[in-house]
C-alpha cells in the first residue's frame, strides 16, 4: 500500500515537471518578457530622432537645441513645438499710421517682432522703416509690389526680391534672410531656386486674420484658442486701406496673455536660430 501511494506521488510531481518545460519551450510571451519592457524605450529614442530631422514646414516639430546650422531647411511655419518662445509678426508695412501706434506699444512692452516689409512702403516711409530697424526688430522682405508669387515667373519674383532688398542695402545696409511671400503664395519653380538660394521663408502657424478688420476681441479669442510654445503668429501692420485698428488694440492684450502663459515673445531669428541678414544679395 505504502508502495502505491509512493509511486502515484511520484508520478504527479514528474508529470507536472514535464509540463512545465514544454511550456516554457512554448510561450515566446514568458522568454520575451524583459525585451518588452525595453523595447518602448529604444522605439521612443528613435521617435525623438525622426522629430528633430522632420521639416518644419509639414510639421514643425524639429528640436533647434540639436545641431546648429545656418540654413537648416528653407520654409518655417514655426519654431520647435518644446521651445517657450513664440514669435509676433507684422505684414504689408510699413506706413505713417498704424505701423507707429504698433511700435509705440511694442516699444512701451519692451517686445521686439519681426516685420516683413514691402518696397513699395518702405520708399514711401523710408523714416519709419529705419525706426523699425533702430529699436531693434527684425526687417523681412514681403516683395516689392504685394503680388501673387504663384502667378508670376521667377525672374519676376526675383525682381520683386532684389528691388526691395536694394532698398534695404541703400537705407539700412542689410539683406534680409527672411522672405514671406506675399498670401504665402508660391510655386514649384519659386520653392526649387529658394532651397538654393541664401533665403529662407517663413511663413506663420496662427493666422489671426486681422486684416478683415476683426474686432479685437475675436483676435484675442483666436490667440487663446491656438497659441503654443514655438508658434508664429501673423498680424499686418498696414494694408489695402481696411481698418487695422483691432490689431492696434489687441496687441497689448496679447503681449500680456504670451507672458502669462509663460512664454516669451522673440523675433524670427531667435525662435529658430537662423541669421536675420546676409552678407550679399540675392542674384
Amino acid at each position: 500500500m505504502r508502495v502505491l501511494i509512493l509511486f502515484v506521488v511520484l508520478t504527479v510531481f514528474l508529470g507536472g515537471c514535464m509540463e512545465n518545460t514544454q511550456e516554457s519551450k512554448s510561450s515566446p510571451e514568458r522568454s520575451s518578457h524583459v525585451k518588452q519592457n525595453i523595447q518602448p524605450q529604444r522605439l521612443t529614442s528613435e521617435a525623438s530622432q525622426n522629430a528633430r530631422n522632420t521639416e518644419p514646414s509639414k510639421t514643425g516639430d524639429i528640436d533647434y537645441s540639436v545641431g546648429r546650422e545656418l540654413k537648416r531647411d528653407w520654409i518655417y511655419l514655426k519654431g520647435s513645438p518644446y521651445s517657450k518662445k513664440v514669435a509676433i509678426t507684422f505684414d504689408d508695412g510699413p506706413d505713417y499710421y498704424y505701423t507707429v501706434k504698433i511700435l509705440d506699444i511694442l516699444k512701451h512692452e519692451n517686445v521686439p517682432a519681426t516685420f516683413f516689409v514691402t518696397g513699395k512702403n518702405a520708399e514711401k516711409y523710408p523714416e519709419v522703416l529705419k525706426r523699425i530697424h533702430r529699436e531693434g526688430h527684425v526687417i523681412g522682405n514681403h516683395s516689392w509690389n504685394h503680388p501673387d508669387f504663384s502667378k508670376l515667373s521667377l525672374d519676376e519674383v526675383k525682381q520683386e526680391i532684389s528691388q526691395t532688398e536694394e532698398l534695404f542695402q541703400q537705407l539700412l545696409q542689410i539683406s534680409p534672410t527672411f522672405v514671406r511671400p506675399p498670401f504665402g503664395a508660391m510655386n514649384d519653380q519659386l520653392r526649387q531656386y529658394i532651397q538654393q538660394s541664401p533665403y529662407t521663408v517663413i511663413h506663420w502657424s496662427i493666422d489671426t486674420k486681422d486684416w478683415t478688420e476683426k474686432p479685437a476681441e475675436e483676435i484675442m479669442e483666436v490667440v487663446r484658442k491656438e497659441l503654443k510654445g514655438g508658434d508664429i503668429l501673423l498680424f499686418h501692420s498696414a494694408g489695402g486701406g481696411q481698418s487695422l485698428q483691432g490689431t492696434v488694440d489687441v496687441l497689448p492684450q496679447v503681449i500680456q496673455y504670451i507672458r502669462q502663459q509663460g512664454l516669451e515673445p522673440v523675433t524670427v531669428d531667435q525662435l529658430i536660430q537662423i541669421p536675420a541678414y546676409q552678407r550679399s544679395s540675392l542674384q
